[in-house]
């Protein structure tokens, strides 16, 4: 009981900063047109419990933008895509920045803004749930 109000508290948490940080970003931020200029190929390997070794890929736009101050940046999203050609080199993307962090922009899709905190929050929200149930 105590492990899973620990963990539901610490999920609820992060996924309440996480919640926060995007709903600035959508309120406050900067949209501007982005190049998709690389996509960069992220492998993960994972082991279970016999000791067979799965791999998985993922896909990271890099797009390059200018700021409203006219300075380039060029970005790495920080979220991977399952499909490969869910952009191509040359792509335009709408990202979002706040003027002061321009090298935190994101692509301003649903997924890549709000998959960490909704995942986060369901997660404190599920221990927290299992904690005076179990």
């Amino acid at each position: 009981m105590i492990f899973y109000l620990v963990f539901g508290a610490g999920f609820l948490l992060f996924g309440i900063i996480q919640f926060v940080k995007t709903n600035k970003l959508v309120k406050n931020g900067v949209t501007t047109s982005a190049k998709v200029v690389e996509i960069k190929e992220k492998e993960s390997v994972s082991q279970d419990s016999e000791g067979f070794s799965t791999t998985s890929y993922s896909y990271a736009p890099v797009f390059e933008f200018t700021d409203k101050k006219g300075e380039k940046y060029t970005v790495e999203s920080r979220h991977g895509f399952a499909s490969k050609n869910k952009f191509k080199v040359g792509d335009s993307v709408d990202v979002i920045y706040l003027e002061e962090k321009p090298q935190d922009a994101s692509i301003k899709k649903a997924g890549p803004l709000w998959l960490l905190p909704i995942i986060l929050l369901s997660l404190g929200v599920l221990f927290l749930i299992l904690a005076f149930v179990a």
